[in-house]
């Protein structure tokens, strides 16, 4: 329930960021290009005046070409690939939200653009937009050398080692605590989120491996995977030292039903 609400949570704030950006692009346009093309603010563009084609092209014009990061680490600069393409489709779901079930049948034949599968002239249509939007952003980054793979730095296990040695010499529980935690969500391979999860009814050793396996609930598919917690070459890249580390300085948690 709660990875459902955070979901929605998320969703909603996306929607909310593209009506925003929608209107700024209503502002960027003359005021015989705004009357022509979205003449209201989205939540009062008629039926007619939302589905229409051009509008859309014109959306992806000034995603592509006029709008500027506003915040965060690539401010001031374009789109990629990823997020103005995102935000197209984010239109489109949110025209779809009001009209798909009380619009007309020529409306929801032109809904079905947002169908991959489909061979429709709406789905044919939106595809060209959307390569259309590609290839600009994708020649455009190329011919000014524009950093085109904007994730970020990935750590590796000698950044988690550069840590856990930083918190060991701090030496503290509350510095065994994370390096623990960081240790877990290393080993697991998975988003932050899902080591916190992490109890003690989750921990069973296998003989076999040698390893302590523990259970690492991922929100999205809500479903558990396994993950092994296994030694390590040296002591800032164990499970168990970390581990021990934990259980002797942490003195406040019961770590055993029966005590």
């Amino acid at each position: 329930l709660e990875s459902r609400m955070e979901s929605s949570s998320s969703w909603a704030a996306q929607k909310k960021n593209v009506v925003r950006i929608f209107e700024l692009f209503r502002a960027s346009l003359s005021e015989e290009a705004r009357d022509a093309l979205a003449p209201h603010p989205f939540e009062e563009l008629s039926e007619e005046e939302a589905c229409n084609p051009k509008m859309f092209e014109e959306f992806s014009h000034f995603l592509v070409y006029e709008y500027k990061i506003e915040s965060g680490r690539f401010m001031s600069q374009t789109l990629a690939v990823g997020p103005a393409t995102n935000y197209i489709r984010i239109l489109l779901n949110l025209v779809s939200d009001r009209f798909k079930s009380c619009g007309t049948a020529e409306t929801r034949l032109s809904l079905t653009a947002l169908d991959s599968y489909a061979n429709t002239e709406a789905a044919v249509w939106f595809k060209r937009v959307k390569r259309k939007m590609v290839r600009t952003i994708f020649q455009r980054s190329m011919s000014s050398g524009e950093e085109m793979d904007k994730s970020e730095t990935p750590l590796y296990l000698e950044h988690i080692k550069a840590v856990c040695r930083a918190y060991g010499r701090e030496g503290s529980a509350e510095a065994a605590l994370r390096k623990l935690a960081i240790k877990c969500l290393w080993q697991g391979a998975g988003r932050a989120s899902e080591a916190a999860w992490l109890s003690w009814d989750s921990l069973q050793w296998d003989p076999f491996f040698g390893s302590v396996f523990a259970e690492f609930p991922q929100s999205k598919m809500s479903k558990y995977k396994e993950i092994p917690l296994v030694a390590g070459a040296d002591r800032h890249s164990c499970f168990f030292v970390d581990f021990g580390d934990f259980l002797v300085l942490d003195n406040k948690s019961v770590h055993c039903p029966d005590d």
